[in-house]
């Protein structure tokens, strides 16, 4: 169950969030505090340290996750290899779709744990 948070401001909502979504910012923010004094392109490489460090803790192949999320992606390509839009410019899923398959690629409890 996601669960939502709607700020208000002056009985008007201002923002409404997924808790979820607002966890995911928490958690990049404190890591940007940290990442933040930091080069730039250090900052990213250290960055791809931590999810690659996080995922692989959770026993993720992020590697080849990354591979069928583009290959799915890719999908949504219409016959003559368009990506398809919605008038606010949201790609859409092509005839072709299919869906990507991460079952495999997700190992819990990671190996060695």
């Amino acid at each position: 169950m996601d669960v939502d948070l709607v700020i208000v401001l002056a009985g008007e909502p201002l923002l409404h969030v997924s808790i979820l979504h607002l966890h995911r910012l928490v958690v990049l923010s404190g890591v940007n505090q940290l990442l933040l004094p930091l080069p730039p392109s250090l900052r990213l490489k250290e960055l791809a340290d931590v999810l690659y460090g996080a995922a692989d803790a959770l026993g993720i192949d992020l590697p080849a996750v990354s591979v069928e999320v583009h290959r799915s992606n890719m999908s949504k390509l219409d016959a003559d290899g368009r990506v398809l839009r919605r008038a606010d410019g949201k790609v859409l899923k092509g005839p072709g779709y299919q869906p990507p398959v991460l079952d495999n690629l997700v190992k819990w409890p990671p190996t060695g744990s």
